[in-house]
This record gives C-alpha cells, structure tokens and sequence, in this order.
C-alpha cells in the first residue's frame, strides 16, 4: 500500500494562518512571545511500499491488547498487595502510570468523589451565575471554581511526580 498523490496545500490554509496568528498576537499582548502558525507551501512526497509483514509489524494485534490487560492486572494486584506503595514496586517490572486510582479502594472512591463534586461546583457556579441573569457563564470564575475543587488533584500529581523522578 502506497500514496500516490501528494496532500495539497491549500491557499485557504495560509490565510487561515494570518487569522490564527492575528489571533494569538491580540490575545496575547501582555506576552512577551508571539507564537505563530506557518504551512510549507512546498510537498515533498516519498513513497513507501508495505508488505504485509510491514503492516503485522506496524499496529497492534489482539494478542498486544490481550497481555496489555493482563500486565495492567498483574500491576494492579501487586500494587492492592504493597498496600498502594508505590515505592515497594519493582518500577522495572511494573508501570503503574494511569493505575494509581486502582491502588487502593479508599484512593479510588476519594477521586472519583472529587470528580464529581469539581463537576457539581461547576455546575453549581453556573446555575448561580444564570439566576444572577448572565446570558454566559464567565470562564475565570469557573476555573477557579474548578481549581478550588481540585487542588487535592493537583497535590497528589505533584506528589507522583516526585515518586517518577526518583524512580527514573
């Protein structure tokens, strides 16, 4: 399998370019930065022939996704059994990245408890602020709303970061 027609670059694209890039300079005047959006006005194509092997190679099987899930388990397990230790894992062995609300059942009912309550303040916030007749909700007060109910969240990231320095 190959392409044989190169993607074209489309005018619109560049001009879109200008919106975008008039758009981040207004937005940002306080910035000392300027960030900026640039489309290649030239294609190169190459051309690369796929065996089939190629393709085995290239994406996941179901055999990939089968011991995924069974190394997920098998972290998951050692993690309930070190009591949520992290530090009493093997970091060789095991990757516990995305696994930590599974480490106890207290950590997971705590952050899927906080989940909710960071979605109820918003929405809470938002109720408010119609009642009060905005026709839209103003976004710096709800990010602090969401801040405010999710700083917990934010600690226990810091505190794995510091974990994966260790480790790494």
């Amino acid at each position: 399998m190959c392409r044989t027609t190169p993607l074209p670059v489309s005018k619109k694209c560049c001009k879109a370019s200008n919106r975008v890039k008039a758009a981040i300079k207004s937005s940002s005047k306080n910035l000392i930065t300027k960030k900026a959006v640039r489309f290649s006005e030239s294609n190169k194509v190459t051309f690369r022939h796929l065996m089939p092997e190629d393709l085995q190679q290239a994406w996941y099987q179901a055999e990939d996704f089968a011991r995924f899930q069974q190394d997920r388990t098998a972290t998951v397990l050692a993690l309930r059994s070190a009591g949520g230790n992290l530090n009493a894992l093997n970091s060789v062995e095991q990757c516990v990245r995305g696994l930590e609300m599974q480490a106890t059942p207290e950590i997971f009912r705590y952050r899927t408890t906080n989940i909710k309550n960071t979605i109820q303040g918003v929405l809470k916030q938002q109720e408010v602020e119609r009642q009060m007749g905005l026709k839209s909700s103003d976004p710096s007060m709800l990010g602090f709303v969401s801040s405010h109910f999710s700083k917990s969240a934010a600690t226990f990231a810091t505190a794995v970061a510091a974990i994966d320095a260790q480790r790494c």
